[in-house]
């Protein structure tokens, strides 16, 4: 039986395979650049880069692995980490970097 799509749909499906060939890229490799990684969003042709965020910027730096658990401590950092997210020279040393795609 063959199936038959609109053209949203095909749109959708092609938007899900180009995220999904990213995230397969992100898992695969140990390390891409940022810019790297805009390129090849770049040539998606229903995707684009939205934002980037830099996340565990400063968590792993508390090595009393205790005060890891303390409630007070994480609402802290968690707070921290958010007001540093999107400065540039803090997404550069962050542990990990969120980036965020649209549909175009």
């Amino acid at each position: 039986v063959e199936e038959t799509y609109t053209k949203e749909e095909t749109k959708e499906l092609k938007v899900g395979m180009a995220v999904a060939i990213i995230m397969a890229l992100l898992f695969v490799v140990n390390y891409l650049t940022k810019d790297k990684v805009e390129y090849s969003i770049s040539k998606c042709m229903y995707v684009e880069m939205f934002e980037t965020y830099g996340i565990r910027t400063f968590w792993d730096l508390q090595q009393n692995q205790e005060k890891h658990s303390d409630e007070e401590w994480q609402e802290k950092m968690m707070q921290l980490e958010m007001r540093v997210s999107k400065i540039q020279e803090f997404i550069n040393i962050a542990f990990f970097h969120h980036l965020i795609i649209r549909k175009q």
